[in-house]
């Protein structure tokens, strides 16, 4: 399958990424301030306690990966498979931003 002009990592396009991925930390910092201040009141039901106990390391994690992201735009790297070294389809990182391979390299 050859590589279409739309599939083409372009500049605007990581700027575009790069724009999301920075809001996606931003809510998640959101989410995470969020869980915090509900594992730590004590008038919040226990069963919303123990859910957001649950989901905090997640949102630690999800922020790591975003993090990890910028880090990959700041030195060229964002968009290259880590597994082949191919170019990653835009589709596919539009979808899935933190995405460090391929489709073929994810199976």
């Amino acid at each position: 399958m050859s590589e279409t002009k739309e599939n083409k990592i372009t500049v605007d396009f990581v700027i575009e990424q790069k724009a999301k991925i920075e809001k996606l930390i931003k809510r998640a910092k959101m989410d995470l301030e969020f869980l915090r201040e509900n594992i730590k009141n004590i008038e919040t039901p226990i069963e919303r306690r123990t859910e957001s106990q649950q989901e905090e390391p997640k949102t630690i994690a999800k922020i790591e990966l975003l993090r990890k992201a910028l880090v990959r735009i700041e030195y060229n790297n964002y968009g290259k498979c880590r597994g082949c070294g191919e170019e990653i389809q835009t589709n596919r990182l539009k979808a899935l931003p933190t995405t460090e391979h391929c489709t073929k390299c994810a199976k």
